[in-house]
C-alpha cells in the first residue's frame, strides 16, 4: 500500500444483539507514518495501551510494527438502539 491509498474500515463492539447494534463505516485515505510522526503515534498508542509499554515482549513485538494514519472522508454511524436501520452519514468531499 503506498501513501493516500484508498481504504474502507468498519468497528463495533463484539457481541451486540442487532437489535441494539452501534457501529461506524467509512472510507478515506491512509499512509504508513515514520520518523517523528511514527514516534508521536507510538506515544499515543501506549497511554492509550498503556499494558503495551509495561510488557517487554509485547512492546518489542509492536515496536516492529507499521502505524498508519487513516483520514476518513466518509463516515456513517449505524444505532439501532434508534430504530432498526438508524444511520447518519457525514462526508468531508
Amino acid at each position: 500500500m503506498g501513501p493516500g491509498a484508498r481504504v474502507a474500515f468498519t468497528a463495533q463492539r463484539d457481541g451486540q444483539e442487532w437489535s441494539g447494534l452501534t457501529g461506524l463505516q467509512g472510507r478515506g485515505c491512509c499512509r504508513p507514518l515514520s520518523g517523528a510522526e511514527r514516534a508521536a503515534g507510538w506515544r499515543v498508542y501506549v497511554e492509550r495501551f498503556p499494558f503495551v509499554a509495561a510488557s517487554d515482549r509485547l512492546r518489542a513485538a509492536l515496536e516492529r510494527t507499521t502505524l498508519w494514519e487513516l483520514r476518513p472522508d466518509w463516515l456513517r454511524l449505524i444505532d439501532n438502539g434508534q430504530g432498526f436501520g438508524h444511520k447518519e452519514e457525514w462526508s468531508g468531499r
